[in-house]
């Protein structure tokens, strides 16, 4: 069974996980990390067999990992670029993802623009974080660009362990969803696919 019914047009959801060094923490039984590539893999499965779409990976604040006096704010690359049948390329990538770097979300978000090949189709961002913008740069700039190219972009913030006052932050981005436990993740992702 599926977890989404959308009609003929096509539907592209690319995924960013967040790797950064925050995601080693603790989150109930496990790390941040362990839970999201668990209901992220869940999720990939639960999705397969769907007509008419494709799905994505990219992931930041894996490739640097942050010292006390560096942190790579372009850490961010498309790992599993959109394709037919790519469910299998998005779960063995992100088993082996080890977090280690720094957050730039917004850099993540604008480089997301590149990664739809067009505009003809229902194309959804969904963002798993646990943290806040630790770049220069501020997610609702990108939010406005991605909108200001044309690119019909839903980005869903999926957010892990976040304080809810800082949910704020990721307003301007889209519609927000807070996770403060592994079961209430698994809801939300399930709302947001569905939705």
């Amino acid at each position: 069974m599926t977890l989404i019914s959308w009609s003929q047009e096509k539907t592209r959801i690319l995924f960013i996980l967040d790797a950064s060094n925050s995601m080693n923490a603790k989150w109930g039984r496990q790390t941040r990390i362990q839970s999201a590539k668990e209901l992220l893999a869940l999720t990939v499965d639960s999705l397969k067999g769907t007509p008419n779409l494709e799905i994505a990976l990219r992931v930041y604040g894996h490739q640097s990992p942050i010292t006390p006096t560096f942190q790579d704010c372009d850490d961010t690359k498309l790992e599993v670029p959109f394709g037919p049948n790519n469910f299998a390329k998005v779960k063995n990538f992100i088993k082996f993802v080890e977090p280690k770097g720094t957050t730039p979300i917004a850099r993540s978000l604008e480089a997301s623009a590149d990664d739809f090949p067009d505009a003809n189709a229902r194309n959804v961002i969904i963002l798993i974080t646990d943290g806040l913008e630790a770049c220069d740069d501020f997610p609702c700039e990108a939010a406005r660009k991605l909108k200001a190219k044309g690119i019909n972009v839903t980005p869903f913030v999926v957010g892990l362990g976040i304080e809810l006052k800082y949910l704020n932050d990721f307003n301007c981005i889209g519609r927000v969803y807070e996770a403060s436990s592994v079961e209430s993740f698994r809801k939300v992702m399930k709302s947001v696919i569905s939705d």
